[in-house]
């Protein structure tokens, strides 16, 4: 069997250490598993070609989790709305300016660093 050298590997997680932590603060011990696959289904809404913010997914999950505050129901809203359009999401939230890491901050939210 000939592997490809461009196969994504599907053992590797779409949501990063950062984003699933804020998951388990969140959201109650039982949902984190839920949470954290729905948000890794949403890899392919999230990965716009041209979007060259370096935080772009951690950034779009993040405002998922913003919108959510822990409760399932919003999540999936959330979700739905950034396959949508990740920007309507973004926007709804206050994450969609250049200050959007103050925005999650002050949310009691870990941002991302460089």
């Amino acid at each position: 069997m000939r592997i490809w050298p461009f196969t994504r590997n599907r053992n590797v997680s779409r949501v990063s250490a950062l984003v699933r932590s804020e998951v388990e603060e969140r959201f109650p011990a039982e949902h984190v598993g839920t949470v954290v696959a729905e948000l890794e289904q949403l890899e392919g809404a999230i990965n716009p070609r041209g979007y060259d913010d370096p935080y772009g997914r951690d950034r779009i999950q993040l405002a998922v989790l913003l919108y959510a505050r822990g409760d399932l129901h919003r999540l999936r809203s959330a979700i739905e709305t950034a396959r949508v359009d990740w920007r309507d999401l973004l926007v709804g939230c206050g994450l969609a300016n250049n200050d959007w890491p103050d925005v999650l901050s002050r949310a009691g939210f870990r941002v991302p660093q460089p």
